[in-house]
């Protein structure tokens, strides 16, 4: 079910992708993978975000979780809060994920740019321009364009 959720959710379906994932969570409602999933789908939806936070924290409070697992979910956990325009939270979050994720998996690209997002929102320009460098290191195809000033 999570993988049929998931191709919901990138095709644009997210309502679809969250009545999947809440059955799969009836079966194994600690799954640190399956709340995030129904986090995000929410988010997408942009529907009951005071329980996509809860799932966020829930998931991120399962033991056992390596590195790479906790980057992810405090990455979903940082996208709540920027959407919430919660700035310096999302910032918290998403430099905690950088350092556990250390540029080791896809997410890390997207980790960066979202931190540039957050600072940007958040007031930060050095960080901002930190996480920009970070991002054009992980992935120069795709790297954010630097901020130019604005004209007078």
């Amino acid at each position: 079910l999570r993988v049929v959720a998931g191709l919901l959710r990138d095709a644009q379906r997210p309502a679809e992708a969250s009545r999947l994932l809440e059955r799969a969570l009836l079966a194994s409602p600690d799954d640190p993978a399956l709340l995030n999933a129904l986090a995000l789908a929410f988010l997408d939806a942009d529907t009951q975000l005071p329980r996509a936070l809860t799932l966020a924290r829930r998931a991120i409070a399962t033991p056992g979780l390596d590195d790479n697992q906790q980057a992810h979910l405090l990455h979903t956990l940082a996208l709540l809060h920027l959407h919430q325009r919660e700035h310096d939270l999302a910032v918290q979050h998403l430099l905690l994920a950088a350092r556990l994720d250390a540029g080791r998996t896809p997410l890390s690209h997207r980790i960066y740019l979202d931190l540039a997002q957050a600072a940007q929102q958040a007031d930060k320009p050095a960080l901002v321009e930190q996480a920009r460098r970070r991002a054009q290191l992980l992935d120069p195809e795709h790297a954010p364009r630097p901020l130019t000033p604005s004209a007078p």
